[in-house]
């Protein structure tokens, strides 16, 4: 038996292995379409934009056909300024039918047609009937919607849970959603009532039973009903990254942990939020590490600190960059212009104007040779020559041949 479920799992990790494929947008001339590792258009370059999550989406003209980097699979695209949905290989899926439409988010989205809102699955198929109501976001099973300026929520039925009342509010999380009432903070639950009553300044999600609140001008941390693990005693708590909040008292910042424990005393003038267990923190305007206990890792004396990405972290001084593992081992010295985060075990560096490639050991490992660089992303890298983007293995070799105008990295997508 345990034989039969062993093989069902490998199989099924295979299918999802090869139905899986690479592909990245390239501009060549001036159109947008998108290629396989083969460089091969899968989707013809006819757009005259691309956007992805991270650009801030400016409307061109109504005449400008996009297509928008996917979170899920499908690809957005607006033609004759109307949005759908294609997949991979260019095949619509869903028309163009839509006056607006987000990305798919844990398989819907969410689209309006005239005055009408509404959310749909990835065959287009509607979850209600539209509503005359803006849809502002859905997370939990409940829709955030808003009219008037003010805001409610409805359920996946379309049937409203709590009428649009609200000056501001967020999403559902953990069955929980905060809403501002007549300038107090408070918690709704799924029927529309409140959990936690309005009596809070500023209040954020709940994140693991726990939510930070400010009362009075001072900041705690609170459980689902309403008691407080962390006494509203702090000038500043934020909320909680890798089981530790990042709290400020007497002008100066320390980390509580998710017991409510002081773990590291409030004595450095500006900390981050911990990453693979180690933080960067600040004294006297320079910048080092602790790990989770408080110890230090590598001392306050460096322009900048990175977070730790891949067990490595960059510090800067002098305006030039080096590289340290989280145990506070030197990687490299501070000699490069410009260091990026470790992708796939490799780093970009720019050194004497341009950009090359080190490993984990500090060592030079693909010449400096590019005038732009981007991070490894599924066994490959975009690289730009003096005008045109190509993409390089781990070698250094060019896997397609710098023939782009501009080009995005390579995603895996079903």
């Amino acid at each position: 038996m345990i034989r039969n479920i062993l093989i069902i799992i490998l199989l099924s990790n295979l299918h999802a292995a090869f139905s899986q494929h690479l592909v990245a947008f390239a501009r060549i001339e001036n159109y947008w379409g998108v290629i396989n590792d083969k460089n091969e258009f899968v989707i013809d370059s006819t757009f005259d934009y691309m956007y992805r999550q991270s650009l801030d989406f400016i409307p061109p003209s109504i005449k400008a056909k996009i297509i928008f980097a996917p979170e899920e699979n499908l690809f957005k695209f607006r033609d004759h300024n109307r949005f759908g949905f294609m997949d991979r290989n260019g095949t619509i899926i869903i028309p163009a039918e839509f006056d607006n439409s987000t990305d798919y988010k844990n398989g819907f989205a969410i689209v309006k047609e005239k005055d009408k809102w509404g959310i749909i699955n990835k065959k287009g198929e509607f979850l209600f009937e539209p509503v005359k109501v803006e849809i502002s976001g859905f997370a939990d099973g409940m829709i955030l919607i808003k009219k008037d300026f003010k805001f409610g929520f409805l359920n996946l039925s379309g049937k409203v849970i709590a009428d649009p009342d609200f000056k501001e509010a967020g999403n559902f999380s953990e069955d929980l959603a905060r809403a501002l009432y007549k300038g107090k903070w408070g918690y709704l639950n799924s029927n529309g009532d409140w959990a936690i009553q309005p009596k809070y300044s500023e209040a954020y999600s709940f994140e693991r039973g726990q939510a930070v609140v400010e009362i009075s001008g001072k900041w705690g941390i609170i459980d689902k009903s309403g008691s407080f693990i962390v006494s509203p005693e702090y000038e500043n708590i934020k909320p909680v990254w890798e089981g530790m909040y990042r709290t400020k008292q007497n002008g100066l910042w320390g980390f509580l942990d998710t017991a409510g424990v002081l773990r590291i005393e409030c004595t450095y003038d500006g900390v981050q939020n911990f990453s693979e267990g180690v933080a960067p923190v600040m004294q006297s305007d320079l910048w080092g590490t602790v790990d989770e206990n408080g110890n230090i890792r590598i001392k306050c004396k460096y322009q900048d600190v990175a977070r730790c990405i891949g067990s490595f972290i960059r510090v800067k001084s002098d305006g030039l960059w080096g590289y340290f593992d989280k145990f506070g081992n030197v990687i490299t010295p501070t000699i490069y212009t410009n260091a990026e985060d470790f992708s796939e075990g490799l780093a970009s560096v720019k050194f004497n104007e341009l950009f090359g490639f080190i490993n984990d050991k500090g060592n030079k490992v693909i010449d400096f040779q590019y005038a732009k660089t981007s991070d490894f992303r599924n066994g490959l890298c975009r690289v730009r020559n003096e005008l045109k983007w190509g993409y390089i293995n781990k070698e250094g070799i060019y896997v397609i041949p710098p023939v782009y105008r501009n080009a995005e990295d390579f995603m895996l997508v079903e």
